[in-house]
């Protein structure tokens, strides 16, 4: 009698294939690699075991650099990667490691079809910089969390393709933008994208100026679109940009509630007011203001609030990797 293993490897990689873009079921290599020795060397001999990688802690991402390295680069092939520090193994003295092992990772797998990257860091005194070791052409969706990314300087941006960027957590952006305001970093890394959401704290309310003048700016051309010009009300993000997500937290659990300052409040006002307009012309919001609760786990943790809480937006932010993972496999399933 005929049996799985007595089919062509062809036949048999074309099946793993899509096993393996059905992240729900699980890692390929613990599932159908779990069944025989051929199936699993024929998984890793093709590299569809990595096509979505997931590594949290440092260990892990260790481990993984020793299984690819050996690999030809043709099958170190990654669509979608999660990087994640954990709390227990990372201080402001560790960030000399992790940053250097992320730019390790990215540099030996093979990113020419890198679509998704997550990559978060433990809340620091500072804010740790990963400079991209590799174009990134593919990359579509970007979130970083308690970091900054840029491209070497002199270079055109490595990740000029991406197209939803998110800032989380960051500790401090006054030392990493120096005389340089937000919209600067946001063509540095993202020349081209359409959506921005970022978090800001009650210190960096400076930044407000650039995101007030970007929904003015698209409110005028939707009020106007046959006098307005882009010239009329400019913005210093890039053009392609169509909508900010901005979220307002508290720099720690003894802070003031930013969700109560006046300025914070009135900003979200007039966003919704905005935002009425907007939809009443079909389009899209310019600017979502959302104000955080102390007691929500997306704000960047005081230095003595408790492990847990960290831990839980470290689970939030996998879980939204695996999210947006599952909802681009179903969008290509009905494609």
């Amino acid at each position: 009698m005929a049996t799985l293993t007595s089919l062509p490897n062809e036949l048999l990689i074309l099946i793993f294939s899509n096993v393996a873009d059905d992240i729900r079921a699980g890692n390929i290599t613990t599932t159908v690699g779990s069944v025989s020795k051929s199936f699993r060397r024929l998984i890793q001999s093709c590299g569809i075991d990595v096509l979505y990688t997931s590594l949290r802690g440092v260990q892990n991402m260790r481990n993984f650099l020793n299984l690819i390295r050996d690999r030809d680069f043709v099958v170190r092939k990654v669509y979608s990667l999660l990087l994640v520090v954990d709390c227990n193994e990372s201080s402001d003295e560790d960030a000399s490691r992790d940053i250097p092992l992320i730019e390790t990772i990215l540099s030996t797998i093979n990113a020419s079809r890198l679509h998704t990257l997550f990559i978060h860091v433990p809340p620091r005194s500072g804010t740790p910089i990963l400079q991209f070791p590799v174009p990134l052409p593919s990359l579509n969706e970007l979130r970083l969390s308690g970091l900054v990314a840029n491209s070497p300087a002199g270079h055109a941006p490595y990740t000029p393709n991406v197209k939803r960027f998110q800032l989380l957590r960051l500790p401090e952006l006054r030392e990493v933008l120096e005389h340089r305001r937000l919209p600067r970093l946001v063509h540095d890394v993202a020349p081209n994208l359409t959506q921005l959401k970022f978090t800001i704290r009650k210190s960096q309310s400076t930044h407000l100026l650039d995101v007030l003048l970007f929904m003015t700016a698209m409110m005028s051309r939707i009020r106007d679109s046959e006098n307005c010009t882009a010239n009329t009300h400019p913005h210093l993000f890039p053009a392609s940009l169509k909508q900010i997500v901005l979220t307002a937290t508290s720099s720690s659990s003894t802070d003031r509630l930013v969700s109560a300052l006046p300025l914070f409040r009135g900003v979200r006002k007039v966003s919704e007011q905005e935002a009425e307009v907007c939809r009443a012309h079909g389009g899209i919001p310019p600017l979502v203001v959302e104000l955080l609760d102390e007691g929500d786990h997306d704000r960047v943790s005081g230095r003595y609030e408790e492990a847990w809480s960290e831990a839980e937006y470290v689970e939030g932010f996998a879980g939204s990797w695996m999210r947006l993972n599952v909802e681009e496999g179903s969008r290509l399933e009905t494609a």
